[in-house]
């Protein structure tokens, strides 16, 4: 009787055990996990995977750095880009050599990590900067661990537990499977899966843009050709916040040899400068009298020009966010005592129009209020430019807002 009772209960544990996880959480690390099976076996199988012990990777097109292009509309003459990637997965060492030209941008810089540790050689400037190795784990260099799917596979199967998965989706007019899971750089990343072949289409990270809000920056992976092995795809393309930024040509080998030298920079001839520290203290530099520029306040790595005019005070500064303009706002009205002025190039929230307008005058009329200046700024063809707030010395308790937009004859006006 004991017996049966206890192959009775054994039976019904098998059971409920073979149906599956009893937890949403569960049922969607398990339904992921198969999304991940099936994307590593058609693109080569884990052992393939897994056997990758070097890459060399060249990538080579155009790109279109986003707001900071030399015309105002498309069409966008491009960039050029070039790059050589070398990853010694097996010794943890790195080796990437970037060019860039055209689209107001030339640039010429090689990177080298290994032993914990590395240097950027920067061959314009011929300057040679110490990485420390608290900073080679930081997201400009981790990201070139996710170059191609065949290297974010390997991961998500190290990372088997943050699998999780988010539904079906529709991408260039396919059914897509998409999962989530988190990096060991904690970078979580959604990986768009082919529901027909089973191929890595993109992977996407969500971000804070500081023109349109939370947004997806989106790597896409196209036209896959056979690399011994394993599958790579040809193409490259990257899209930030809807637009295309970059798209390249791909060409990778898998565990070449005589790679060693890659690792090697002769540095004769390069300057050493100090190490970037990891953080950057804020601080104000005086350019002239009354002129100013506004370290580190804005975000780290920001800076900000601040001009001090009769009736106000100009403060001119790259995109970043909400919050930004308004902390070098607060800098600005402790040097000047009064803040006037604030603009945010190729960027406008209603944050920095409320605290430009509100630094200027408390009491500004109701026609400037955020509300007011949305409603009237939405009648605008074109996004804005420059945006500022005036004390109008006939009318101390009044407030003008000034903006330009880059389809605008000239500059335009709302005031009270």
């Amino acid at each position: 009787m004991r017996k049966s009772l206890f192959l009775l209960m054994l039976c019904t544990s098998l059971a409920s055990a073979a149906e599956g996880p009893e937890t949403l959480t569960g049922r969607s690390q398990a339904k992921a996990r198969k999304v991940i099976d099936s994307a590593v076996a058609a693109i080569g199988g884990r052992d393939a995977l897994q056997g990758i012990e070097t890459l060399k990777l060249q990538l080579q097109g155009e790109t279109w750095p986003r707001l900071q292009m030399p015309t105002p509309s498309p069409p966008f003459e491009p960039g050029q880009f070039q790059e050589s990637l070398v990853l010694d997965l097996k010794d943890n060492r790195l080796s990437l050599e970037q060019r860039v030209s055209g689209a107001g941008f030339d640039g010429h810089n090689t990177v080298v990590i290994k032993g914990g540790e590395g240097n950027a050689y920067d061959h314009r400037a011929r300057t040679v900067t110490p990485i420390p190795a608290e900073q080679t784990t930081q997201q400009q260099f981790v990201q070139y661990y996710r170059r191609l799917p065949n290297l974010i596979l390997r991961q998500a199967l190290d990372g088997a537990n943050s699998l999780r998965y988010l539904g079906d989706d529709q991408f260039n007019g396919r059914k897509h499977n998409v999962v989530t899971f988190v990096m060991p750089d904690t970078q979580q990343v959604a990986l768009y899966v082919d529901a027909s072949t089973a191929l890595v289409s993109k992977y996407e990270l969500v971000f804070t843009d500081p023109l349109r809000g939370q947004s997806a920056s989106e790597i896409i992976f196209s036209d896959y050709a056979s690399a011994g092995k394993l599958k790579v795809p040809q193409t490259w393309t990257w899209r930030l916040a809807g637009d295309v930024v970059a798209r390249y040509k791909v060409n990778a080998q898998f565990n070449a040899g005589g790679l060693d030298k890659a690792f090697e920079i002769a540095d004769a001839g390069f300057s050493k400068v100090s190490a970037l520290p990891l953080t950057l203290k804020p601080s104000v530099e005086k350019l002239a009298d009354g002129v100013y520029v506004i370290h580190n306040v804005a975000g780290q790595n920001q800076n900000t020009m601040a001009v001090e005019f009769k009736d106000y005070i100009l403060a001119v500064e790259a995109p970043g966010t909400s919050e930004g303009p308004i902390a070098s706002s607060s800098a600005s009205r402790k040097r000047f005592l009064e803040s006037r002025f604030a603009t945010s190039p190729s960027h406008i929230t209603m944050a920095t129009i409320s605290e430009a307008c509100a630094a200027s005058s408390p009491k500004a009329q109701p026609s400037l209020r955020p509300a007011a200046i949305a409603t009237s700024l939405r009648q605008w063809p074109q996004p804005l430019r420059t945006i500022g707030c005036r004390k109008i010395p006939a009318n101390p308790s009044s407030c003008s807002l000034m903006a330009a937009g880059a389809s605008l004859p000239m500059a335009n006006r709302l005031s009270s």
